[in-house]
């Protein structure tokens, strides 16, 4: 399958929210993990096997968050509320009604507020190891700590071109 076009839907702030719709049937709104790219995730050999096969039997709906992947950048960390906010603005622009909402990690968390705010406009939740949050602080000390982050994102940053090759 190829990589579906990239499509940017605006908040009432003015950010953009860069995501994709492929395949058809029922809507699936895929939550992607902090460090994705809508567009890098077609090409990992994991996104590779898992969007297309997701594709075959939905209409799958992903989308980066506000400050990473290709939607805005220059904006600060969106908390919880915000994400709910930034996931319904992706929906209204995809044209979807009721979804099923899907996600690894922590990404799911908006996932569980989704509903609980607009229930009319979710069938269901699959939510992959759960995890509250990705970030250690002092009282969730299941979180990565910021060296584990660091080393993470130097990992991407230095390897991720040879991944591709």
């Amino acid at each position: 399958m190829e990589t579906p076009d990239t499509r940017y839907a605006k908040t009432e702030d003015g950010t953009y929210i860069a995501y994709q719709v492929a395949g058809e049937g029922p809507d699936l709104a895929w939550q992607l993990d902090y460090q994705n790219n809508v567009e890098d995730e077609w090409e990992d050999p994991l996104g590779a096997a898992w969007y297309p096969a997701l594709a075959r039997f939905s209409r799958l709906i992903l989308h980066d968050r506000r400050g990473v992947g290709l939607s805005s950048r220059n904006v600060p960390p969106p908390n919880l509320e915000t994400r709910v906010a930034d996931l319904e603005v992706v929906l209204d622009a995809a044209g979807a009604d009721r979804v099923a909402l899907g996600g690894f990690f922590e990404s799911g968390a908006p996932n569980v507020l989704f509903p609980a705010s607009h229930p009319e406009r979710v069938r269901s939740i699959v939510w992959m190891e759960p995890m509250a949050r990705c970030i250690w602080i002092p009282d969730y000390p299941w979180g990565y700590r910021p060296e584990e982050i660091e080393a993470e994102v130097d990992f991407f940053v230095i390897s991720a071109p040879c991944l591709h090759a």
